[in-house]
């Protein structure tokens, strides 16, 4: 059907909405924004974000972390010969000893060197933790104790009395012998080859 006389002549023009008649114009190509809609600017300016957006929206991405093992704690039935015994004969530093509870102290210690593990002696608060003082590896060793003066360590132990399981023996991956603590844990003392 015909338009009516009086508008036969008008021309519109291309809603706003629209983009003009350029089917195959990619969206780099588009540099007259006037001709687009608002939908299609918002969505070409979303492009470059999208794969900041997904970082952080796609939870199946891992984050990267730096994690490591600060202290482990060790069963003790005292405080203070605990401290004693790791002191003196081991020559470890009592790093922190401090009050919480009247029968409750933060004690903590490490061997010489710079390195990040620490152990905080526990004593033993009920029946069922004194049972396994000296036994918390099982019977098997669960403590590692890496030296760079094996012979120097082994000789020094030996004069203050550190109970011995073994003959020192060599390993492909270095010198080693398994003593006991003064409860029974079993420790490793090891010098690693240098490779």
């Amino acid at each position: 059907r015909a338009p009516p006389r009086h508008l036969a002549s008008v021309t519109h023009p291309p809603a706003k909405h629209e983009v003009a008649a350029t089917p195959h114009v990619s969206a780099p190509a588009v540099a007259d924004r006037d001709h687009v809609g608002p939908c299609f600017v918002a969505a070409r300016a979303a492009i470059p974000l999208a794969p900041r957006l997904a970082r952080f929206l796609d939870i199946s991405t891992p984050v990267p972390v730096s994690q490591y093992i600060a202290r482990l704690a060790l069963l003790v039935r005292d405080y203070d010969e605990a401290i004693a015994w790791f002191t003196n004969v081991l020559g470890f530093r009592l790093l922190e000893d401090t009050p919480m509870t009247p029968e409750k102290r933060w004690v903590v210690v490490a061997p010489p060197g710079d390195g990040a593990v620490s152990i905080l002696l526990a004593r033993a608060a009920n029946a069922e933790q004194l049972s396994v003082v000296g036994r918390q590896g099982g019977g098997r060793v669960f403590l590692f104790l890496h030296t760079d003066a094996f012979e120097q360590d082994y000789a020094r132990m030996r004069e203050r009395g550190v109970n011995f399981i073994e003959r020192p023996r060599d390993e492909d991956y270095g010198r080693v012998v398994v003593f006991e603590d003064l409860y029974g844990n079993r420790w490793d003392l090891v010098q690693r080859h240098h490779r």
